[in-house]
């Protein structure tokens, strides 16, 4: 346990984008999965083998699941009934804006014929 719990919390760690709470977590669980298996492996490399599988599968599923949570807010306002997904926050707003202006004035450096195609 004591050789194999570094690698797998960097192998989580990487999974995660270095997020170490989680990755500690991802390598707590794979520990406690395998703790109820131990009779079960024919070796050390089988449990090896094994752990880095387990570790790998629940770090790649809590990432899935972070991607699926949609910051909802709720809505009281005419024709929007119940949660509505939150609108951008203000950096979000303010870089949206940068590049449409960035673009506006590209295409207006563009020559007149160009510039009718772009627009």
């Amino acid at each position: 346990m004591r050789l194999l719990s570094p690698p797998l919390l960097r192998l989580a760690e990487s999974i995660l984008h270095g997020a170490g709470d989680r990755a500690s977590g991802v390598v707590q669980d794979t520990w406690l999965a395998g703790s109820t298996r131990l009779g079960s492996f024919e070796s050390v490399d089988h449990l090896a083998r094994w752990t880095y599988c387990v570790c790998r599968r629940s770090a790649i599923s809590i990432l899935r699941r972070e991607r699926r949570c949609v910051t909802a807010a709720w809505s009281d306002e005419p024709g929007e009934a119940g949660f509505v997904a939150s609108p951008p926050g203000p950096p979000a707003a303010v870089s949206d804006a940068d590049v449409g202006n960035r673009v506006r004035a590209a295409i207006a450096r563009l020559p007149d014929t160009q510039r009718g195609v772009a627009t």
